[in-house]
């Protein structure tokens, strides 16, 4: 009797012991992983339905085609209805654009992420507007590009090399950021300085 159960308590140790292992090693590798990735942890919450919604934690998303340039539409849209300082949108503004957004694309957005989004779309703004000012460039509404002779861009980008992506692909959305982040949209001419727009 004594040999059975010693016998069974084998069979049971070889068929826990690498169960057991192959756990501890999952947990290990989840462990390692987000230490390294915490951000792409997903949370849900549920939703009045009762099925998991995707929460978004991360503080930076891609964003696609449609989602830019219905971002880009209601910032000028709560810029013309007064919902913008000289640097930032009103509580009521990043409100307006965050329900426009989840209305649209129906997931979740959080403000962290628009504040980023703007923040690298002023950066881009700012560094176009310096392109633009620079002598020899022109801005092209019909191909909504900076133009230049090829010799001008090659001066240019050798003094500012970030400027090679504007050369490659412009900035097709300027005059709506030139609205959304220039002081002299507040003048009623819809942010479009005639020096900066090539004839």
């Amino acid at each position: 009797m004594i040999a059975k159960t010693h016998d069974g308590n084998r069979i049971l140790a070889d068929i826990l012991f690498p169960f057991i292992a192959t756990v501890l090693l999952t947990l290990e590798i989840l462990v390692i992983s987000f230490e390294r990735f915490p951000f792409v942890i997903v949370e849900y919450n549920m939703s009045y339905s009762g099925n998991p919604t995707p929460a978004p934690t991360t503080t930076t998303i891609i964003w696609n085609a449609s989602e830019l340039n219905k971002f880009i539409t209601l910032m000028i849209d709560n810029v013309r209805n007064g919902q913008k300082s000289n640097s930032t949108f009103s509580k009521v503004g990043w409100n307006n654009i965050k329900a426009g957004l989840e209305a649209t694309f129906q997931r979740p957005f959080r403000k962290e992420q628009l504040c980023n989004k703007i923040n690298k779309l002023r950066g881009d703004y700012n560094s176009f507007r310096r392109l633009l000012e620079t002598m020899g460039f022109g801005w092209d509404s019909n191909t909504r590009t900076a133009i230049a002779a090829d010799s001008v861009w090659e001066n240019a980008i050798k003094a500012n090399p970030n400027w090679t992506k504007f050369r490659n692909s412009g900035l097709p959305w300027w005059p709506e950021l030139l609205e959304v982040f220039s002081n002299s949209s507040a003048q009623g001419d819809r942010g479009v300085s005639q020096h900066t727009v090539g004839k």
